[in-house]
């Protein structure tokens, strides 16, 4: 079962790879929002289905149905924090906030659906050829280039926090069911 949930974090972040895609003590920026709702989909989606397979309660799946979106915005912290600079950090959230980041952060959130065997509630959203160069144009970035060619999120060290983190949420709902 594990596997499976442990691997949701690479798949969310896999999904808004392909599309393009710091939180202090009071402010949550865009790109931990963006991040950190597709990772918390893609765990969503993946109890629901180990739920109609058996494999794990429906207490636990509604559980892990019912957590908030800030359930992995310090783990999104602490990567994105570790692995690019303030000003990194920055253009990602001017990309993200952008109207291409934008469809961009919506493709990424749609490819969970996909990845994990469901119907996608709405349409991708399409591109248009200056659209792409944006997104072209980012991806030179040094931030972009960390973000979608290195893909530093799906570091190993990445990966490491984001199954503790999963593992946190599955123990609690375990706890609490």
């Amino acid at each position: 079962m594990n596997r499976l949930v442990l691997a949701l974090p690479l798949l969310a972040l896999t999904a808004m790879m392909d599309c393009s895609a710091i939180a202090n003590e009071s402010t949550v920026t865009i790109s931990i929002q963006t991040f950190s709702q597709t990772a918390l989909l893609g765990m969503q989606l993946a109890t629901q289905d180990r739920a109609k397979d058996g494999k794990i309660s429906n207490a636990v799946a509604n559980c892990v149905s019912a957590l908030k979106p800030d359930s992995f915005y310090s783990v999104f912290e602490q990567v994105l924090t570790s692995e690019f600079s303030t000003s990194e950090r920055n253009a990602i959230d001017m990309f993200l906030s952008s109207v291409v980041g934008e469809k961009c952060a919506k493709h990424g959130l749609l490819q969970i659906y996909t990845s994990t065997g469901h119907q996608l509630p709405e349409p991708l959203p399409k591109f248009s050829s200056d659209e792409m160069n944006e997104l072209v144009n980012f991806g030179k970035t040094t931030a972009g280039q960390k973000l979608l060619v290195n893909k530093v999120l799906q570091s190993s060290s990445a990966a490491g926090l984001f199954n503790t983190r999963i593992n946190a949420l599955l123990v609690a709902c375990n706890e609490g069911t």
